[in-house]
């Protein structure tokens, strides 16, 4: 995320990656349970008021119901711990896989691909991507920021 700041009179601009608080089980735990909202506190009513609620007949409480959907749109649906729809998850990595099988046929090479090049910046990094444990790690070399 990009801050800036002043000191001594003048201004610095940074990247600041900020650590969640939360691990991703928690998080999706709190996105898939119902919301709790607390109730309001009950207000003293003066009698005159509450006698003329009681009379009256107590409001219904509504329903929601679910509307039904198409088969065409159940099949766009996939549900998935971690995603919305994984549905068009699937389409986009299917996708990228066939773009990048019409390059060879890469299923007799190594099972550990190493990877390195630089970025805009100039920073220097390396990758190794594990096809039997289906795994990928992103290193950027010390000191090159």
């Amino acid at each position: 995320m990009p801050l800036s700041f002043r000191h001594d009179g003048q201004r610095h601009d940074v990247f600041v990656r900020l650590m969640g608080v939360h691990a991703n089980e928690e998080l999706l735990e709190k996105i898939q349970k119902p919301a709790e909202h607390p109730q309001p506190k009950p207000r003293s009513k003066p009698k005159a008021e509450s006698r003329l609620r009681s009379r009256s007949p107590p409001m219904p409480t509504p329903h929601c119901r679910r509307k039904r959907r198409s088969a065409a749109v159940k099949k766009l649906i996939q549900a998935r711990k971690g995603y919305a729809n994984y549905y068009f998850n699937e389409l986009n990595r299917d996708r990228v896989w066939q773009a990048f099988r019409k390059h060879g046929d890469f299923s007799h090479t190594a099972d550990t691909w190493q990877l390195a090049g630089t970025a805009r910046t100039a920073a220097a990094w390396t990758s190794s991507w594990d096809r039997t444990k289906r795994k990928a790690a992103f290193r950027q070399r010390p000191g090159s920021i």
